[in-house]
């Protein structure tokens, strides 16, 4: 019969495979704490994810209701602006009518009127843009030439729409005429000298 052959060089095979499974179980020890520290990772940053998660669905709720508080405050403005809207016009006038020159216009108007007449009674309407003047005027002069005289100067003046819509004698002495016309407004500079 032939000898076994024996295959196995190693000398001391035992401690051979000490290390072999010395290594395998550092190995798989390492594995089990990376997986280990692995799943504990994940599973505090899903928890961080759920908290944050929850988080921002308060804040998104937060902001509906802000919107929702926006969205009703943005109603009640407009309905007092619209409650308001007349009042503010007519503020908005009145410092229009404040800002329009009435001076400039009275001293046209007492350029104008001829020496020997007097206004009897004035209303000066201003336009809704505040370039003109609608004005409804008395004037009592001794003779109608002195009536032509002022409608002559109105019209040099530039004003339009020169109406006399009446004339009456007040006594023996004047006459009375009611003369409507447009008085645009001119600015300081575009005064005559």
């Amino acid at each position: 019969m032939k000898a076994e052959i024996r295959l196995n060089l190693a000398s001391h095979p035992r401690r051979n495979r000490r290390l072999f499974w010395g290594l395998i179980i550092i190995l798989v020890a390492a594995n089990l704490i990376f997986w280990s520290l692995s799943i504990k990772t994940m599973v505090s940053y899903q928890m961080k994810m759920k908290s944050l998660n929850g988080v921002l669905g308060r804040l998104e709720n937060k902001q509906k209701a802000l919107q929702k508080e926006g969205d009703q405050f943005e109603k009640k403005i407009k309905a007092i602006q619209v409650e308001l809207a007349p009042q503010v016009d007519r503020i908005n006038r009145l410092i229009a009518q404040k800002a329009y020159s009435w001076e400039s216009f009275f001293s046209d108007l007492e350029r104008l009127i001829p020496a020997r007449a007097y206004v009897v009674s004035l209303n000066p309407v201003l336009s809704q843009d505040w370039q003109q003047v609608n004005v409804r005027l008395k004037l009592a002069a001794p003779s109608l030439d002195e009536l032509m005289e002022f409608t002559k100067k109105l019209a040099e003046q530039g004003c339009r729409e020169i109406k006399v819509i009446s004339e009456e004698a007040e006594g023996a002495r004047n006459i009375v005429s009611e003369i409507n016309f447009v008085y645009f407004y001119r600015k300081v500079n575009e005064v005559d000298n």
